[in-house]
């Protein structure tokens, strides 16, 4: 029994963690048969010594006899495009894959331009392997439809061109592997038109593993590893590498690296993956009391002289004198009162859209960012005017919504498309404020539409911003003992609070309304103040983020300013009521909210309250 023990602890050691994400459609679902092919390929990699992880964002149809987490990132229905459009979205939490398993395309196959879809599937493989370059893609062609001549032949002419494709990527020195899975079907493994049966999906899950032993042993792939990511901690105490593969034991040496002069490596770790390094650092300064650590924006390097291996029997190098950058620092872009996103309602503005891409591809390949904040006013919102509710009726075709199932519509179409953009531009994560116009814009009526329609406004924004492609929201979680956003509230769609890193944001909506019949500011229905169950709220979160260790600074972001003076162009001007005095700027000063990020009024100005040494950014 002992000796039992002892080999397999050997085995954990030294057998390598392959992370697999499949990617697709239904059949990445294993839509027929609960955990698809998912659960056949994961009995053929383990049982010739694989240490399988499988990663997703879905556990829909999971294999729970499976020993690990079956995930996946099947979507069915999704075609080409809708797959480009998420991808940031889908890698932004998968962290480092070694394996990514894609089959689309088939629904391209029954509508849309078919004839084009090979161009977009090429350039899906092209930003998925921008986004993890160094995971080694392994894809498919389309499997054919049982009993649809018309359909097959698209999939033929589509299916033809595959293989070069592919081969034009890994000309490229892009990690794209082609596995010809159409040919080694037939119809008698489809349970219906396009679904495979329980001996088709486990035909699949053998082709998806042959192909990954011809690139993976069990301790790896045939390439030497390479820090595929680095950074320094925020503190300045601790350089952190990330490699493309697990490396050895002995790797984490602090004899493996070097940095700057007056910068001493006191210990080196590596993590229970194998794949980061950490090394751990002292300024000469510290060393000889002097001020220590100084804060700088710009970057500093690392060098690995030799000694970081893979765990392969071959214990494959990084390259000698590898030299790595890193920064301590990271980076956020703010965009106030946008209003460029009306474009996204009708169909006809398809010119414009892509104008709006290609800035976005501007603003992140020139200044980055690892997300966007925007503190209200992308669009006009004006979708209770009778003139706005008969062109848009006329454009989808339907003659008969009442005014708060355009307001539904209109929304869906600006938000979703503005989003679409942002992602399409290289930006998973957006950041939305309500603003006026989000809100219909001011003046509010008593007893209008727009006054009328103010949580079908609140909730067109919260369906497209925060809730992701699975249909959960995106901020459920906790804050400490807080809630991330006040469940069963009016603001449950548009209040939220987001960590990032050593930083928590929280956006709180400004335009309260107690009745759509009751008059209660001058401008009408909707006051801008920021009380009752949302106040509570923003205290609880606030303090429990103060009492996190991690959380090194806290910002606010809200569509109205609070501090005089402010700059204004074409603007309204609208304040929140109270202004310093508030309810709500009180609770920043009381927990030490670091900045307030606004908009409204056109023009930039920031104001420093000197008793709250408080910051308001407009």
């Amino acid at each position: 029994m002992r000796l039992l023990i002892l080999i397999l602890a050997v085995i954990a050691v030294h057998s390598a963690k392959l992370r697999i994400m499949s990617l697709g459609d239904s059949l990445a679902v294993g839509q027929g048969l609960v955990g698809g092919y998912r659960r056949y390929l994961y009995q053929n990699l383990q049982h010739n010594g694989y240490d399988v992880e499988f990663v997703g964002s879905s556990t829909d149809n999971t294999f729970i006899q499976m020993p690990i987490v079956d995930r996946h990132e099947g979507h069915a229905s999704w075609n080409i495009n809708k797959f480009i459009e998420f991808s940031p979205e889908i890698f932004e939490n998968a962290g480092d894959l070694d394996v990514i398993l894609l089959m689309v395309g088939a629904d391209d196959m029954i509508e849309g331009d078919y004839a084009d879809a090979i161009n977009r599937w090429d350039n899906l493989l092209l930003k998925i392997a921008s986004i993890q370059p160094s995971a080694q893609i392994i894809v498919s062609n389309i499997l054919l439809f049982k009993s649809n001549d018309k359909v097959n032949k698209r999939i033929e002419n589509f299916n033809v061109h595959a293989s070069a494709r592919v081969q034009k990527h890994r000309i490229a020195g892009r990690k794209v592997e082609f596995t010809n899975a159409a040919a080694k079907f037939n119809s008698s493994e489809l349970q219906d038109w396009k679904h495979l049966n329980s001996d088709g999906y486990k035909r699949m899950g053998n082709i998806w593993a042959q192909a990954i032993k011809r690139k993976f042993s069990p301790n790896g792939d045939s390439y030497p590893p390479q820090v595929i990511h680095s950074k320094g901690s925020t503190d300045g105490k601790l350089i952190i590498l990330t490699f493309s593969k697990p490396l050895s034991d002995d790797s984490s040496n602090i004899a493996n690296f070097a940095v700057k002069d007056g910068v001493q490596i006191i210990n080196a770790t590596l993590d229970d993956e194998q794949r980061t390094i950490t090394l751990h650092i002292v300024y000469q300064d510290d060393v000889n009391g002097g001020a220590g650590w100084n804060t700088t924006f710009g970057p500093d390097q690392v060098t690995i002289i030799g000694g970081v291996t893979d765990r392969t029997d071959t214990k494959l190098p990084v390259r000698a004198g590898t030299q790595i950058g890193y920064t301590n620092s990271w980076r956020f872009i703010v965009l106030s009162d946008w209003h460029s996103a009306e474009k996204y309602v009708f169909n006809k503005n398809e010119a414009l859209v892509n104008q709006d891409i290609k800035t976005v591809e501007y603003l992140h390949h020139n200044y980055g960012g690892e997300f966007v904040m925007i503190p209200g006013d992308t669009n006009s919102g004006q979708w209770t005017k009778e003139r706005f509710q008969r062109d848009f009726q006329k454009e989808i075709g339907n003659e008969n919504m009442t005014a708060k199932e355009i307001v539904l519509a209109a929304g869906s179409r600006c938000y979703g498309g503005m989003l679409r953009s942002f992602r399409l531009g290289g930006y998973a994560k957006v950041l939305l404020s309500q603003g006026d116009h989000e809100a219909g814009d001011n003046p509010w009526k008593v007893g209008d539409a727009k006054s009328l329609a103010q949580p079908e406004f609140r909730k067109a924004l919260g369906d497209k911003f925060n809730v992701d492609f699975n249909g959960q929201h995106r901020y459920n979680g906790m804050i400490g003992n807080a809630l991330a956003r006040p469940h069963n509230s009016t603001f449950s769609d548009t209040a939220y609070a987001y960590l990032h890193k050593n930083t928590m944001i929280v956006t709180v909506d400004p335009f309260y309304q107690e009745s759509p019949y009751r008059e209660i500011a001058r401008s009408g229905t909707v006051a801008m103040k920021v009380t009752g169950d949302q106040l509570t709220w923003l205290d609880n979160v606030l303090g429990e983020a103060r009492k996190l260790p991690k959380i090194k600074h806290i910002f606010v972001q809200g569509h109205t300013p609070v501090l005089h003076p402010v700059r204004k162009s074409r603007s309204s001007g609208q304040m929140l009521e109270g202004e310093e005095k508030s309810d709500f700027w009180q609770t920043l000063r009381k927990h030490k909210v670091d900045i307030y990020f606004t908009g409204e009024v056109r023009r930039f100005t920031s104001c420093f309250h000197i008793h709250a040494h408080k910051k308001q950014h407009v």
